[in-house]
């Protein structure tokens, strides 16, 4: 997976740049987004808005850090917004989903398509991919990873995915449905 990422994120390289210069992708453009998606919690738009800055600014380490839990917690919203569980019972207590068990969901299967789907367990919690949230919360990724404008490019191609979902025509938040 990793190999095919990396050839596909050449064009990316280039659209981001441009819309940086064009101003068309800026931490304003970016957080009015986001806005727009049903799966990211308004609380969440301060720490965006830091992430970005940090993107603008190149400083990629800062960016990881702090999207990466950010889409975490999107796809989180996104199954709970469909009724679906992200806690499993261990013991007499129960726990998160891990970040691949919650991408495995046929939700985010069903909103994203499948080869949507695959391409986030590629990046985020494959071992077979990029698996940059495992490498990264278990302090496995190498500082030169870190500061990859490859990785941080792939993450906010990630990000931006989640400003176009939406609730369904005709059901609102007390309906739950996301599409």
């Amino acid at each position: 997976y990793g190999d095919a990422i990396r050839i596909g994120t050449i064009g990316l390289h280039y659209i981001l740049d441009e819309a940086v210069q064009r101003e068309v992708l800026s931490t304003h453009e970016f957080i009015k987004l986001m806005k727009q998606s049903c799966v990211i919690d308004p609380n969440r738009y301060p720490l965006l808005e830091k992430a970005v800055n940090a993107y603008l600014q190149k400083d990629y380490v800062v960016f990881m850090h702090i999207m990466i839990p950010q889409f975490e917690e999107a796809i989180r919203n996104l199954i709970e917004k469909n009724n679906g569980i992200v806690m499993v019972q261990k013991g007499d207590a129960y726990n998160l989903k891990t970040f691949d068990h919650l991408l495995s969901d046929d939700i985010v299967t069903n909103v994203f398509g499948e080869d949507r789907a695959l391409f986030f367990k590629a990046i985020f919690t494959d071992r077979r991919g990029w698996n940059l949230r495992n490498q990264l919360a278990h302090g496995m990724m190498d500082y030169e990873h870190m500061t990859n404008k490859q990785n941080s490019d792939t993450i906010l191609h990630a990000f931006l995915c989640l400003a176009f979902v939406r609730y369904e025509d005709n059901v609102g938040e007390d309906n739950t449905s996301v599409s």
